[in-house]
C-alpha cells in the first residue's frame, strides 16, 4: 500500500508538474529530488471520514506536499477540517477539486464502492460521457 510520501515520490518520478512555493515551513526534505527547489505538490482529498483525516494529516506533515482542498458531503466534517487546517479550502462538491487547475493530485478516501463514480469524470473522454442516441 502506498503512503503519502510514496505518492509524492511517484509524481516526481513521473515528472508530473509541481508548484513552487515559498510559503511552506522549512523542513528537512524526505525527497532528495526536491531538496533546495521548494517544489510542492498540491493535493486534494475527497472524503474526511475514516481514512481522510489520516491522509490530510500525513500530507500536511509532508514537506513536499500541500493540502489544497478537502471535499466531503458532511458539512460537520468539513468544519473540523477548517478548524484544524484554516488555509485548506473545503467543499461538499468533489467536482470542484477535479476542476481546480491548482490541484496536482487527488486522494480518494471514500467507501470503495464510490471510487469509480468519483474518479471516472476525470479520466473519461468528454465524448464518452452521458447518453447517446442510436
Amino acid at each position: 500500500m502506498f503512503g503519502c510520501l510514496d505518492l509524492v515520490r511517484a509524481m516526481i518520478t513521473l515528472q508530473l508538474p509541481a508548484r513552487r512555493s515559498d510559503t511552506r515551513p522549512e523542513h528537512g526534505s524526505l525527497c532528495p529530488q526536491l531538496e533546495g527547489n521548494n517544489a510542492v505538490i498540491n493535493i486534494g482529498i475527497v472524503g474526511y471520514g475514516y481514512w481522510g483525516p489520516n491522509l490530510v494529516r500525513n500530507f500536511a506533515e509532508t514537506p513536499e506536499a500541500n493540502v489544497a482542498a478537502v471535499s466531503d458531503v458532511d458539512t460537520a466534517k468539513l468544519a473540523v477540517v477548517q478548524k484544524r487546517f484554516p488555509a485548506v479550502k473545503t467543499t461538499t462538491d468533489f467536482r470542484e477539486l477535479l476542476n481546480d487547475p491548482s490541484i496536482d493530485a487527488i486522494a480518494i478516501a471514500t467507501p470503495v464502492n464510490t471510487h469509480f463514480e468519483l474518479a471516472w469524470p476525470r479520466f473519461a473522454p468528454a465524448s464518452t460521457c452521458g447518453s447517446k442516441s442510436r
